[in-house]
């Protein structure tokens, strides 16, 4: 009997050696390669510690705020030790801490990365990018970074650099020899543009934040923004695939995760006829009430997206809520949209706005979005302000 249990023994033993093997093992992360590819800012070289992960370059978050500190797209840094928060505030100067831009020390190349768990916070606006820490620095894909903080990453494979809002790489073709231009042709009278049917149309409902993100949270009402944009959403989007209209959403899922930079690239891939994103509002000082939708800036002076806009809040009016003024706001480098959903919907040529129908953490308005046949009047008059554009736009009959 003692025999066997001495047997047993070393059989338990070993078993407790392999899995905790196994344990240190999925611990240690992914492999990370230092990357020794030369990164210029601004056309000037820099020194940066950036890794290859699965293929992707991963840059010390502090030393790309270091580095763009001088330009018109700094940003500052904050870290939330309490709550493992990282909130970036763009157009403000970087504090640097001494640590940054200094050239890899020692001769190991390979580290091990460990995925971030912290949140991340720009503007205030909670944002999921891939994300890995490495020697308790936070690392992010460079790609990502540059999306959703608005500066420009370009590869230069020819002389294998990495350009950061340096001078754009000269992709023009070599010009061929001129021919001698021929007499014009008379032009042929354009044919008038038949009108649309609805199915003809790709509206991209965008039900705002979900997941993780949940967007303000009013505990005392029991109100979660993610999910009252996305009940309003779908019933949206419901509404307009019953008009005949075909819709594509943003996240499906009601407790689904989409980041800011995945939303972007869907419109830059899709190209929709319509972005129509659905928010709810709140303000630090709990004190402001109203609807209020955001516009594209080229629009300012009078376009489609505040055509809609305007269509909007006299649907909301029709239903009792007020209406605040079409917002309008640049990026930092006052060259473009603020809002990440508006800018690349722009990029694209597409029309986009962004509804905000009721303050969460204000009385007078959260009574407006507390019960199911609140949400589904807000949701119909969304629907009438989008028919109604498209259908004057588009010519349908």
């Amino acid at each position: 009997m003692a025999k066997k249990w001495r047997k047993t023994k070393w059989v338990l033993l070993l078993f407790a050696l392999f899995t905790a093997l196994g344990l240190c093992s999925g611990a240690a992360g992914l492999k990370a390669q230092l990357n020794n590819m030369p990164v210029l800012v601004q056309d000037e070289a820099i020194a940066v510690e950036a890794y290859n992960i699965n293929d992707y370059n991963y840059f010390k978050l502090r030393d790309i705020a270091e580095a763009l500190k001088s330009t018109s797209k700094s940003f500052e840094i904050q870290y939330n030790n309490t709550t493992n928060a990282i909130y970036i505030s763009t157009g403000q100067a970087y504090t640097s801490l001494g640590t940054e831009l200094s050239p890899p020390q020692g001769t190991n190349t390979i580290k091990q990365a460990v995925n971030s768990r912290a949140a991340l916070y720009i503007d205030g606006v909670g944002v999921e990018l891939s994300a890995y820490n490495i020697d308790d620095y936070t690392y992010y894909k460079l790609q990502d970074l540059g999306q959703a903080l608005d500066f420009r990453v370009e590869y230069d494979n020819d002389n294998r650099r990495v350009l950061i809002e340096s001078t754009p790489l000269d992709t023009d073709q070599p010009e061929q020899p001129t021919t001698p231009e021929q007499p014009e042709e008379p032009e042929e009278p354009e044919e008038p543009e038949e009108p649309k049917e609805p199915g003809d149309l790709v509206i991209m409902v965008d039900p705002g934040h979900g997941g993780t993100d949940t967007g303000t949270i009013n505990e005392e009402q029991g109100l979660t923004e993610s999910l009252v944009n996305y009940d309003v959403a779908m019933q949206l989007g419901d509404m307009l695939e019953q008009a005949g209209y075909t819709v594509i959403y943003t996240r499906e899922g009601r407790d689904e995760t989409i980041s800011l930079t995945d939303r972007m690239n869907l419109i830059r891939q899709v190209r929709p006829d319509l972005v129509i994103s659905v928010h709810h509002n709140a303000t630090t000082n709990h004190n402001a009430s109203g609807a209020e939708v955001l516009a594209q800036v080229a629009d300012k002076e009078g376009g489609p997206s505040t055509e809609l806009a305007e269509l909007i809040n006299a649907e909301y009016e029709k239903i009792g809520q007020k209406v605040r003024p079409i917002v309008y706001r640049l990026n930092s480098s006052q060259t473009a949209d603020y809002y990440g959903l508006l800018r690349a919907a722009a990029g694209v040529d597409v029309t986009a706005v962004i509804s905000e129908f009721a303050f969460l953490d204000n009385p007078e308005d959260w009574v407006k979005i507390d019960s199911p046949e609140d949400l589904q009047a807000e949701a119909e008059a969304l629907f009438r302000a989008v028919d109604t554009f498209l259908r004057n736009t588009y010519s349908i009959a």
